[in-house]
């Protein structure tokens, strides 16, 4: 018979679907045989994404309930055991810690359903991500068990690989495929995974180049440069942009020379994560290297010319006057911000950020010609950049704003008031003046 199971944090209640009865369970004392004959009778007869919810909500609450998810990894039905593993991620229980270990990397590497080995992996990644937060789950052999976990994960990558007929040279139409398992083998931070994915981008070790690179950019290991650099040089379409990322990730000097071959060269993809990578090491280290390749890219497309503007922007270097002022009206798109960064979300903003960044009075006119376009970007960044040139102009395009309360909440217009209050104004009835 259908069961839907609830889960509270005292209490665990089943709802019988042909019966109006309920029963409770205490989470610290309650009849573990109950729960488990009720959740087998939800298995038996198919799991409802009710008793789905209860199994993942069973992750947040600690002994004697991680058995029953420890039962379920195992079960017939698939989405039964799709759902523990997903909910084993979050398990609170320390004690029993070692079996949900054991129970998660033997689904990661031979459990038949690819969903739930890549849960299991999810959770594997997340219990060693959460020790190193300083919220260990990992009991007294902490660095032992993280050793372990990595050694799974790229074991499973090279058996994921090998599956699909992927292994060593990789397999194009299955390129994302690989970067989950890449950046979860980066999570876990073990030094342990580093040659083994050196050795999957050398050829000597089967798995797939892509999720190789991603997983050493998430390392951000400088023995791996060497061969990322060598991967970006000579690697495949596919390959290249993520061994690109990687450098970029790992902001080593020596690759300033092979990125900047990649992104003259290079297709689209590849342009727009070697000028990443470059901006990255700019950021970093502010080496002079960078200035020309980034430069070159401020007439690329407004994807490539973002990157190179934000790389630009920690270079401050007086030679970008000129080039910057160029590229501030060059045609613009708006992007879909996927990374979190900081980064302008337009071109024509990180250009605008890079050039103010310069502070030379003589980009005021342009800071005031972006401000009376209509729909353009980058506004805030121009009256910010006014503000701090003591320009008076700036009052006549900030107060329509600060009397419309548009966008007045953030950190950009906490920064104008600032830089407002700093050349001698001041607020008198919702107006800004010069005193």
């Amino acid at each position: 018979m259908p069961v839907e199971v609830e889960i509270g944090s005292e209490k665990i209640m089943l709802h019988f679907a042909d019966k109006t009865e309920r029963l409770s369970l205490d989470a610290s004392t309650g009849d573990l045989n109950a729960v488990r004959h009720y959740l087998g009778e939800a298995v038996r007869s198919g799991p409802s994404p009710a008793t789905e919810r209860a199994v993942i909500r069973l992750g947040g609450l600690a002994s004697p309930w991680t058995t029953l998810l420890v039962e379920a990894l195992v079960a017939p039905e698939r989405r039964f055991r799709q759902s523990a593993a997903s909910a084993l991620a979050n398990s609170q229980d320390n004690g029993s810690q070692r079996a949900v270990i054991d129970a998660l990397c033997d689904a990661a590497l031979n459990d038949p359903d690819q969903m739930t080995r890549s849960n299991a992996k999810n959770a594997l990644a997340a219990i060693a991500g959460a020790d190193l937060m300083g919220c260990s789950q990992l009991g007294a052999r902490r660095g032992f068990t993280r050793r372990r976990i990595a050694q799974v994960l790229v074991d499973a990558e090279a058996k994921e690989a090998e599956s699909q007929g992927q292994a060593i040279l990789g397999d194009p139409t299955g390129a994302n495929e690989g970067w989950g398992s890449g950046s979860l083998i980066g999570e876990v931070r073990d030094v342990a995974a580093v040659y083994p994915m050196i050795e999957i981008l050398n050829g000597t070790r089967p798995g797939r180049p892509e999720a190789a690179a991603r997983a050493l950019g998430y390392l951000r290991d400088a023995r791996a440069v060497p061969v990322l650099i060598s991967t970006l040089r000579r690697g495949g379409l596919h390959i290249r942009p993520e061994a690109a990322w990687a450098l970029g990730e790992i902001c080593d000097p020596r690759a300033i020379v092979p990125l900047s071959a990649a992104m003259i060269k290079g297709a689209l993809d590849l342009r727009i994560a070697a000028t990443s990578a470059m901006a990255e090491i700019a950021k970093e280290y502010q080496d002079p290297g960078c200035f020309q390749p980034l430069i070159r890219r401020l007439t690329d497309v407004p994807e490539v010319r973002r990157e190179a503007a934000w790389g630009l922007k920690f270079l401050r270097d007086p030679r970008s006057f000129e080039p910057l002022r160029d590229a501030l009206f060059l045609p613009d798109v708006e992007f879909e911000i996927i990374d979190f960064t900081p980064k302008p979300q337009t071109a024509q903003e990180a250009v605008a950020a890079a050039l103010a960044g310069l502070d030379d009075e003589r980009a005021a006119d342009d800071f005031i010609r972006l401000l009376n376009i209509e729909g353009s970007s980058g506004k805030f960044v121009a009256m910010l950049a006014l503000a701090r040139l003591r320009d008076p102009r700036v009052l006549t395009h900030w107060n329509p704003w600060w009397h419309r309360g548009w966008g007045l909440e953030g950190a950009e217009s906490r920064a104008i008031q600032e830089a407002l209050r700093e050349m001698g104004a001041r607020e008198v009835n919702d107006i800004w003046v010069l005193e």
